[in-house]
Formats: structure tokens, sequence, C-alpha cells
């Protein structure tokens, strides 16, 4: 579990962006309808740049007919959202990811694709895919009325341990109440999430899904498995 909340905190969306076509709808499962349970309904917890718009495409392959994932549309896993997409049954699942390389993918996608127009952006013009992450990397101390904190992108402080734990967004380190502590978040992790996976591995998180849809280790999985 420490290893959890190592993962959760650190580190996000720009307020024109568009959320991925995945995040609004809710998508049934490929598998065959052969087991016996309860269908399972997956909101997953997006926290920007940790792959959610894959595995959301990806977990179809792991889940039957009668399962269905949607997405938290990069809100927190108790924001009001979330919690209106969890109603009658729904499951919490997330997707962590290393903080230093989650957020230097914020930035690189708030540089490059968010961004990219906006000149005084960190970085701007410059060939080197990591110039400006530094001066980025100060943007709460950096604020002006025009451009807001981190020049209205993804405000990175915490932002795993924001998506656990509250009910804010990307946009802003606002939504979790001061009270909560490391101890809390370990409890929520432990109590409010059906599923929690890592980008670092990718394909064990799918197998682990798959295994919780159908308490078998899909074919995909196996050993030697290509």
């Amino acid at each position: 579990m420490r290893l959890l909340l190592w993962l959760a905190a650190a580190t996000a969306t720009d307020d024109r962006r568009q959320l991925s076509a995945r995040d609004r709808q809710t998508t049934k499962g490929l598998l065959p309808n052969d087991v016996e349970r309860t269908p399972q309904r997956w909101v997953f917890v997006h926290i920007p740049k940790a792959a959610g718009a894959s595995f959301m495409v990806d977990a179809r392959h792991f889940l039957t007919r009668r399962d269905s994932i949607t997405g938290s549309e990069e809100k927190g896993a108790f924001s009001r959202t979330t919690l209106r997409k969890l109603e009658n049954g729904g499951r919490r699942a997330v997707l962590l990811r290393r903080p230093l390389q989650l957020v230097y993918s914020q930035f690189l996608y708030c540089k490059n694709v968010l961004k990219g127009k906006v000149k005084d952006f960190p970085g701007h013009g410059q060939s080197e895919a990591w110039a400006g992450v530094k001066e980025w990397s100060k943007g709460a101390t950096k604020v002006t009325a025009e451009r807001g904190p981190f020049w209205k992108c993804y405000d990175p402080r915490n932002i795993q341990f924001r998506f656990v734990v509250g009910e804010g967004s990307a946009l802003t380190n606002k939504g979790v109440s001061s009270k909560i502590s490391v101890a809390d978040a370990s409890r929520k992790l432990d109590g409010e999430f059906g599923f929690v996976g890592f980008v670092e591995l990718y394909r064990e998180s799918l197998c682990l899904l798959g295994w919780r849809a159908t308490k078998q280790v899909p074919s995909y999985c196996r050993c030697g498995a290509e």
C-alpha cells in the first residue's frame, strides 16, 4: 500500500481541452456472457496523461458483454460527476503512474498541444523536448491575472493524491480537504476502488482487470503469450 501512496502522491487540463470521447461514453465489454454474476459497472477515474484513453479502449477486451466502463471526465473520485456515474452499483477503477513521468508527460502535452501557440509558455519555440520544464514546475509561484497558475494548463501538485481522495479536477489543486491524511488516502484506495492498476505495468493491469471480470486468467496473460 505504501507503493500505491507513493505513486499517488505527485503532479493536471486546459479549460478548452476536449476530453477523450471515451470519457463521456459508456462502453460495453467484448467477452462472452458466460460468467454467472452481477454485471460490473466500472467508472474509470481518469488522471490526465496516465494512459486513460488507451485503457478505456483496451479494457473492453477484458470485460464481458454484461460489463461496462465509462470515464470520470478527468474529475476526482469524489466529484459530482464521478458520484453520479457510480449510482446503482458502479465501482471505481484507476491507473496510477510514476510521478516524475506523469508530470513530464503533462508538461509535454501542455507545451506541444494545449498551449502550443502560447508564446510565453515555458520552452515555447525551443527544439529540446525538455526545454522549459523547470520553469513550468514553478508555475504555482508564477501567477498572473491573465494566465493563472501553471499557465492555465495542468496543475501537477499532488494530482494523483487529489484524484484518489478529492472532488476537484486537473485544473486546480483544490477539492481536497486539508483534514485528509495519508492514512485516509490508503483506506480510500483499499475500500473505495475496485481496481487499481499501474501505467508501468500496463499489460499486467489489464490481466488483473480480466481476472476480476471472469475469475479466469486471460490467454493474453499466460506465460509465454505474445
